[in-house]
């Protein structure tokens, strides 16, 4: 078996903000502010990396119980946002996702910053959870960073089959920290820009495998890609 490990946020799905905005009003809800501004950007983040920031900002150090409570809001508020924004499915995903379910031995699996909740509302809203449900998933649940969050994967896949080696394994994300997760376990990573944050100039350093604007059209030309390059 191989495996697809797909990135959620500017991958996926755009969801035009609604992960941003219920976490938002999740912040002034839980402290009581009337305004808060976020200071980083989230891409290519984990949610437990962006609430720790939130909770040290605001209370001075970082306090564990409030930042499950804080993600605990966020989560109940998400639902609520997700309609508000206006996102989207990126393009040939949905094409794609369902040709290599049904006619390839790739799996698509999650490799996200996302926790397993949000993923799952987000993936739902959008149609997309059928393509993961019961699959190998890998969330930002793991760890606050992404490259534990790989190697935990990694980790996990490897147990489960013990002849399975990085080239079995495609990592697929739209920033620098996704790079720098399949760089972490040694795999190929195909960076998607349509959705990303980031031009192409921002991976200089990192160097994927692969950067393309979208999906190909067809979902035979993306399977014939990433096999033929496997067999090499």
């Amino acid at each position: 078996m191989k495996y697809l490990l797909w990135d959620i946020d500017g991958t996926l799905l755009l969801t035009g903000g609604a992960g941003m905005l219920a976490l938002e009003r999740a912040v002034k809800a839980y402290f009581g502010l009337e305004s808060y501004k976020f200071r980083r950007s989230f891409f290519g983040r984990t949610d437990l990396d962006i609430i720790k920031d939130i909770v040290e900002e605001v209370r001075g150090r970082w306090l564990p119980g409030e930042g499950a409570a804080l993600l605990r809001r966020y989560i109940g508020l998400l639902p609520q946002a997700l309609p508000e924004c206006k996102g989207r499915v990126l393009p040939f995903m949905k094409e794609t996702l369902d040709f290599v379910a049904r006619h390839t031995k790739w799996r698509n699996c999650l490799l996200t910053g996302n926790i397993e909740a949000a993923a799952a509302l987000k993936l739902q809203y959008y149609g997309l959870w059928s393509y993961f449900a019961g699959e190998k998933n890998f969330y930002g649940d793991i760890s606050p960073r992404r490259e534990e969050v790989a190697k935990k994967a990694w980790q996990a896949l490897y147990e489960a089959d013990p002849f399975l080696t990085p080239d079995d394994v495609l990592v697929i994300g739209d920033t620098p920290n996704d790079a720098l997760c399949a760089r972490a376990i040694g795999a190929r990573c195909l960076i998607l820009l349509h959705g990303s944050g980031y031009e192409e100039k921002a991976f200089d350093a990192i160097r994927p495998w692969r950067i393309m604007e979208t999906l190909p059209p067809a979902p035979q030309d993306f399977v014939r890609l990433i096999e033929e390059e496997d067999d090499h």
